[in-house]
């Protein structure tokens, strides 16, 4: 009896997330309509696929309001919500496209960044990675000469493929999360610049031969209770420093 001589001519407003749920629930029969709170607004938009495929109109909708991309299709703000993947090749060459830093946040269910995502992104300065993301593909940042840092810490890889970094020349800090446990070949190929890496794995990675040029220069961080465990392993030999986080 909650809605007992309530008047007929009564409209029912619910989040836009759930409006099909109540439309199609007993509350139907109380209420004369059922409308969301806010309707989501609508942007204009371009597909982020190279090939015109796998449309993500989330994320090219969240770099439209930022001025980042251009015009083309349509979508609304609640698609954010459906957002898995950044496809191969998805953002590559956007040369306006200079930080990631607050931005894949922005996408809960964002788990993976496929091969080539942000390659050639000339202008990008500043990566950092949410924790719902997985998989980072291989060349993902391949020849980003402008990235300086990118943080990882946050995120669930386990894996950095081939030539993840490869040609970043102005990277100098990279700081990989607890659940990695591998280095690809040729992950920080020519990142001549490279002088701090943290790595939060407890237990040492395997690093592919071939994933540094030169671990001379380059200070490694790691937790307090695995020092000694990177300083003995066949795969972390040679680093300038092996420091506490």
């Amino acid at each position: 009896s909650t809605f007992t001589n309530m008047p007929s001519d009564v409209t029912l407003y619910v989040p836009y997330e759930s409006l099909s749920a109540y439309q199609s629930s007993s509350w139907a029969n109380y209420f004369s309509s059922i409308l969301p709170i806010d309707a989501p607004v609508t942007y204009a938009c371009q597909s982020i696929d190279a090939n015109g495929a796998n449309y993500n109109p989330a994320l090219q909708e969240y770099l439209y309001d930022s001025g980042i991309a251009s015009n083309s299709g349509y979508t609304t703000t609640t698609e954010a919500l459906n957002l898995t993947e950044i496809e191969a090749r998805g953002l590559e060459g956007k040369t306006n496209l200079t930080s990631l830093v607050n931005i894949l946040s922005n996408f809960p269910n964002l788990v993976r960044i496929s091969n080539n995502a942000f390659r050639n992104c000339t202008n990008l300065r500043n990566v950092d990675i949410p924790s719902s993301v997985t998989y980072l593909g291989a060349t993902a940042f391949e020849g980003c000469t402008r990235l300086e840092n990118c943080y990882m810490d946050n995120s669930h890889i386990d894996n950095l493929h081939a030539s993840t970094f490869w040609g970043c020349s102005a990277l100098t800090t990279v700081t990989l999360p607890s659940t990695q446990t591998f280095i690809g070949e040729s992950a920080f190929h020519n990142c001549g610049s490279l002088i701090g890496l943290y790595c939060y794995a407890t237990t040492p990675p395997e690093v592919y031969t071939g994933a540094f040029d030169d671990k001379s220069n380059i200070r490694l961080y790691v937790p307090s209770s695995a020092v000694s465990a990177y300083q003995n392993s066949t795969y972390w030999q040679g680093f300038r420093s092996y420091n506490a986080i």
